[in-house]
């Protein structure tokens, strides 16, 4: 089954956050032995700020509120690498005739 594509480029100021998974054994002396924990231990989390008018952003909300954090889609990233990833949360603000979608985006491993 193949993944919806969220094809939407974010805005400038985009972040990504990458905080490795690892098993971590701390031993006496100051010594500690860090090994990963599974295979895809380096999950990217991207908070992203979409302006857009409001038809478009309407279409936006519409992709995520459908996917409801449950459903996995695919995205490619400011960096142009193609991944899985889940909208954790997003939030809409109204700037006169545009509006902003602030979102987080999280990479996911599935089959």
């Amino acid at each position: 089954m193949t993944k919806p594509i969220f094809t939407w480029f974010p805005d400038r100021g985009s972040q990504q956050d990458v905080e490795p998974n690892v098993n971590v054994s701390k031993f006496g002396d100051g010594y500690e032995l860090r090994v990963p924990n599974g295979i895809n231990n380096q999950p990217q989390k991207w908070s992203l700020r979409f302006e857009r008018g409001a038809t478009e952003a309407a279409t936006i909300i519409a992709f995520l509120k459908a996917r409801g954090a449950v459903e996995a889609f695919t995205w490619t990233t400011p960096l142009s690498e193609e991944g899985t990833f889940v909208c954790r949360g997003y939030s809409t603000t109204q700037n006169g005739g545009t509006i902003e979608i602030s979102a987080k985006f999280e990479q996911v491993f599935e089959y």
